[in-house]
């Protein structure tokens, strides 16, 4: 079982950290963009805020610098599913689907994605890294966030400040050793919810 820790700061800050680590390049980096679906209630980001589990996250991921064609939807789609004890990821590829198709797609792999509507859309270059003991690394900057209308079109752009990075470790990795003295920089942070709290700083989360 793998376990994920995120830090955050400056770009230049945590680029430094990877390069005092005995850390190489796994592979090219590339531009990751995710639009995110939640129902009218924002419950997925409340869940996530308060920390509930189980929780779930619903999104369209797709990679290069073009944008989404509502005539011919690409990508990915995934449900990522947050548990007491482990994370999971249901993977469902779409290809040149038309936009009306794509969702009654969603809606028959679960009737409970049938209230489901594009909320936010992020966006960001990350770069890939992996170590001797196979920890992997990834580091996202230039990120980016989009208002989407419930025809996937944007109309808002906010630009986060801060870049992130993440460790992937097996459990049996102990990660202070591989954080040594970087520690103090990490977080538990949703892209996700930062961009929904960008654009909706009205938007009630009980405690």
């Amino acid at each position: 079982m793998r376990q994920e820790t995120k830090f955050l700061g400056s770009y230049q800050q945590l680029r430094k950290f990877i390069s005092t680590k005995k850390i190489e390049r796994h592979h090219e980096s590339r531009i990751v963009n995710s639009i995110y679906y939640d129902n009218k209630d924002f419950e997925s980001f409340i869940d996530s805020e308060e920390g509930l589990v189980p929780r779930r996250k619903y999104r369209l991921r797709w990679y290069g610098d073009t944008f989404i064609d509502r005539n011919k939807i690409n990508g990915q789609f995934e449900i990522k599913s947050t548990l007491d004890t482990f994370r999971k990821k249901e993977l469902h590829q779409i290809k040149k689907m038309k936009e009306i198709d794509f969702f009654d797609y969603i809606k028959k792999l679960n009737p409970k994605m049938n209230s489901l509507i594009p909320v936010v859309s992020v966006h960001y270059e990350r770069e890939y890294f992996i170590n001797s003991d196979g920890v992997r690394f990834t580091l996202d900057s230039k990120i980016k966030f989009k208002r989407i209308t419930k025809n996937h079109e944007s109309f808002l752009i906010k630009i986060f400040n801060n870049s992130i990075l993440e460790v992937k470790n097996d459990i049996s990795i102990d990660i202070d050793i591989v954080a040594k003295n970087f520690y103090h920089r990490r977080v538990r942070n949703s892209k996700y919810c930062e961009a929904v709290r960008s654009f909706f700083e009205d938007l009630y989360v009980p405690y």
